[in-house]
């Protein structure tokens, strides 16, 4: 089987796709070859750069830089690498982290270099946007936090009605986490407000389930540890058939349809007396 070998065409497409800047210099400093990153760094034509040299573009304080460090490939017949800052054709100057390896002929002798350039100041933007992009990413999740935070709080608020009466209009479907939410709100209520009768209004509960239901009852079994009496008001005839279906039992619960009879209640009990 033969060898496989590449082209000189092959060669120069393969350097193409690089994304550093790569080039070839003589001894003389002169450019032999470059591929198109490198054309596009120096903002010229890839014929005109060819048999050039820096100090046709370049400041002649930057030329000095760059042929010494050629200089030194050249003289050790060793690898060299450091950081330069090079001009570009928009006016900025960037730090330019420049390797460059010598070349031989078939003798061993040092007859020009290879290098490869990468765009430091780049890369440092880059990452600092990359950082920036993750810490907007996470002062937004705070935010969003808190909002769902906030929601969960509006969900299940403790209104005092009258002294020793609290109202807790429930909105929304009653999560594991609302669940939580509520028992917190409850006891706090029924602490706060030395509250008697806490009324739980469930109009605004979405779907109701098994898990729903032993949720609310294991809440308002909580308060009614503190000495707070507990009343289902919203309870509609669709979602009274659907407990029943369920076999589900609010024993020992006043539930009512209506706030008003909820209210009624509480204040029947508190020793209040309600005249038209």
């Amino acid at each position: 089987m033969s060898p496989f070998l590449l082209s000189h065409d092959d060669m120069r497409r393969a350097f193409d796709l690089l994304a550093d800047p790569v080039f070839v210099k003589d001894r003389k400093h002169r450019w032999l070859y470059h591929n198109e990153a490198f054309a596009k760094l120096m903002g010229r034509p890839s014929s005109e750069l060819i048999g050039k040299s820096d100090d046709a573009y370049m400041p002649p304080e930057t030329v000095k830089l760059f042929w010494a460090n050629d200089d030194l490939v050249f003289n050790s017949g060793q690898p060299h690498e450091n950081e330069e800052p090079v001009p570009f054709p928009d006016g900025t100057v960037h730090t330019v982290w420049t390797r460059k390896y010598p070349m031989r002929n078939e003798a061993g002798e040092v007859t020009g270099l290879i290098a490869i350039l990468t765009d430091v100041t780049l890369l440092q933007d880059r990452i600092t946007t990359r950082a920036e992009f993750e810490q907007r990413a996470r002062e937004s999740e705070v935010r969003l936090q808190a909002q769902q935070t906030m929601l969960d709080q509006l969900s299940a608020p403790a209104v005092l009605l009258w002294d020793g009466i609290v109202l807790m209009p429930l909105v929304g479907d009653l999560t594991a986490e609302r669940t939580t939410l509520l028992q917190q709100n409850l006891l706090g209520a029924a602490t706060r407000h030395r509250a008697r009768h806490i009324i739980v209004d469930i109009t605004g509960i979405g779907l109701i389930d098994t898990g729903t239901a032993g949720r609310l009852l294991g809440a308002v079994q909580a308060a009614r540890l503190l000495g707070a009496r507990c009343i289902l008001v919203g309870m509609s005839p669709l979602l009274a058939q659907t407990l029943v279906a369920m076999g589900i039992e609010f024993r020992d619960i006043p539930t009512f349809a209506v706030l008003q009879d909820g209210m009624a209640l509480a204040f029947r009990e508190m020793g209040y007396r309600i005249t038209r």
